[in-house]
């Protein structure tokens, strides 16, 4: 039973594809003044064994749980379970708790043990936000990507565009168009309503659409098939962030997401790159991570359709901008 001197906990999932911008919304909303004295929690699930993710999360007084080696809305929905029930406890008890989806999880696979199996009694969903990249409406690599981004965008409450400076207002007004289409409902935020609107308490109904007859009955977890994830870590260096790029660049189509954080030989801060939709973006930053398993060691993550992926040519051709004194 619910403990009335504890109120239920207020938590809000951030989903949408890969690449759309999940991280750096929720980057903007754990440093917004309205986050400012606000005890968060923070469950973060990034695609594949490496959570980076969460090495990119700049929390000030709020408590991280990553979740690795899966996907929390199927195979590591009881890590979530067992997340949120130790943010609960007396000692880690926050205020709000943020849950970042990976881009390939379907948001009913997450609310599924929030409304069930005790949870109910310990938090309550008041956001389902999908953050959908402008640019990739209307571009997805796959047939299965598109049926999944279309997926998290009924499931949304609200909708968060993201890159929108980024593109034309043809662009903008297709991808708007795309959204009412699939959540007439969803309210659209931007600028400065997202922290007010995502991190206060509502009294809206988000799970109206999510646990309505059709949502029962979509087959859950199965996206996870169509798609594959290729890991490399390293400690020697790469050649220089001209070589990375360069070997960014040229990885074979069928790479749709590739993200790291990696050293180059000739500086001594690492350097945070992503690839989304054929483009490469990098920066150096300045220490490596406080959890990082080993400081200069190298992790790439890489993602693509099931069966797709030569992960032995994925190999030699990341290798080969390894510097040659390493």
């Amino acid at each position: 039973m619910t403990d009335p001197e504890k109120p239920l906990i207020p938590v809000t999932i951030v989903t949408g594809f890969l690449g759309a911008g999940k991280t750096t919304l929720i980057n903007r909303l754990i440093t917004s003044p309205d986050a400012r004295g606000l005890k968060l929690g923070l469950i973060v699930n990034d695609f594949g064994s490496i959570n980076l993710d969460a090495s990119e999360m700049h929390p000030t007084g709020s408590t991280v749980f990553t979740l690795e080696g899966g996907c929390v809305c199927c195979s590591l929905s009881g890590g979530l379970v067992r997340a949120i029930s130790a943010l609960s406890s007396s000692s880690l008890r926050p205020e709000h708790i943020l849950v970042e989806a990976s881009g390939v999880s379907d948001p009913l696979g997450i609310v599924m043990p929030l409304v069930s199996g005790g949870l109910h009694t310990v938090v309550r969903l008041t956001a389902v936000v999908t953050v959908v990249d402008v640019g990739q409406v209307g571009h997805w690599p796959s047939e299965a990507a598109e049926t999944l981004a279309e997926t998290q965008v009924r499931s949304a409450s609200a909708v968060v565009l993201s890159k929108t400076a980024q593109h034309d207002a043809l662009a903008r007004q297709a991808a708007e168009d795309w959204v009412a289409r699939l959540a007439p409902a969803a309210r659209r935020l931007e600028g400065d309503e997202l922290a007010p609107a995502l991190l206060l308490d509502t009294d809206r109904d988000v799970l109206a659409g999510l646990l309505d007859p059709a949502a029962r009955d979509r087959a859950e977890a199965r996206h996870l098939d169509a798609f594959d994830t290729w890991m490399f870590e390293t400690e020697a260096p790469f050649a220089s962030l001209a070589r990375l790029r360069r070997t960014l660049s040229d990885l074979p189509r069928e790479v749709i997401r590739a993200k790291g954080l990696v050293q180059v030989a000739d500086s001594t801060r690492p350097i945070r790159f992503h690839l989304v939709g054929g483009t490469v973006t990098t920066r150096f930053v300045d220490t490596w991570p406080p959890a990082w398993p080993t400081l200069q060691r190298s992790r790439v993550a890489m993602l693509g359709a099931a069966n797709t992926l030569d992960k032995q040519a994925l190999h030699t051709h990341v290798e080969a901008a390894l510097a040659e004194h390493s």
